[in-house]
């Protein structure tokens, strides 16, 4: 319907809504050659997952975004010692509760 009503032109879109059925030419017998709507609406295809991300990321422009020096700071402080402290403790296996010693203030109230 729409595809009709659009390829009028818009004097006979006027003269058919405003005078009505006292007009000689009304849009029930007169036969409208009517092209077919193209719809538009893809422009192309989308960016998808990291091909999307790497489109939107920081341009590097700046000469100091291009061109970067080392920090002048450790920035990893425990790798850079010599002896660094272990990551992981290995604690022995303990068979009951009751082999475990508690020094603390609270335990010896009870």
């Amino acid at each position: 319907m729409w595809a009709f009503i659009h390829s009028l032109s818009w004097k006979e879109n006027f003269r058919s809504s405003t005078l009505g059925s006292f007009t000689e030419r009304s849009h029930a017998s007169k036969t409208v050659n009517a092209t077919p709507l193209t719809i538009e609406a893809a422009k192309g295809a989308r960016w998808k997952g990291a091909k999307w991300a790497a489109k939107k990321r920081p341009r590097k422009l700046r000469p100091s975004d291009k061109f970067r020096k080392p920090p002048s700071y450790a920035v990893d402080p425990i790798r850079d010692l010599k002896d660094p402290p272990p990551e992981y403790t290995i604690v022995p296996r303990v068979e009951s509760f009751s082999d475990i010693e508690i020094n603390s203030d609270a335990a010896q109230v009870s």
